[in-house]
């Protein structure tokens, strides 16, 4: 197993081939003998292991991740401008943003978003597509957030992540 696995560190192996062959002694109806040989059986079982134990490593190695301090820069500037788009009325939110979109079914969008509406069946009605399927409708409603977002982005207001 060692030169299959090089990047894998010597302990690793050896707990992965253990944890098989005591796998083995726990349930050995789990070896089939006409399927396999039991050395090709042990060895899927310790490289099955050892693949868990790499993907579990990768996952706590993306959690453990230094954020670049020009990243952390960058997140404080995008909280400091979400809280300055929603402090005071929302409808004064509404009002200074709103002539930013065209279409009037944006800004009835816009103005649910901001009213933190979540429900779809209020888009719908704003947007007035009742009739179409219950998939038409979610991909319309979707669409029409993202646009009224993208418009907003487009103008440097940065819009609060969900």
């Amino acid at each position: 197993m060692r030169v299959r696995h090089r990047r894998i560190g010597e302990e690793a192996i050896f707990d992965a081939c253990a944890e098989a062959i005591l796998g083995l002694c726990e349930a050995p109806d789990r070896w089939l003998p006409e399927k396999a040989s039991l050395r090709t059986f042990l060895w899927m079982s310790a490289t099955g292991d050892l693949k868990n134990e790499l993907g579990r490593a990768s996952l706590r190695a993306q959690r453990e991740k230094v954020i670049d301090p020009v990243e952390i820069a960058q997140l404080r500037r995008n909280i400091t401008a979400e809280a300055e788009i929603f402090e005071g009325d929302k409808n004064d939110v509404v009002s200074r943003y709103e002539h930013l979109l065209a279409d009037a079914g944006d800004r009835e969008v816009f103005r649910l978003m901001v009213s933190g509406e979540r429900a779809e069946t209020a888009y719908v009605v704003a947007l007035g597509i009742s009739l179409l399927p219950a998939i038409e409708r979610k991909r319309r409603v979707k669409q029409a957030k993202d646009r009224v977002k993208k418009r907003l982005q487009r103008a440097d207001v940065v819009w609060p992540t969900e």
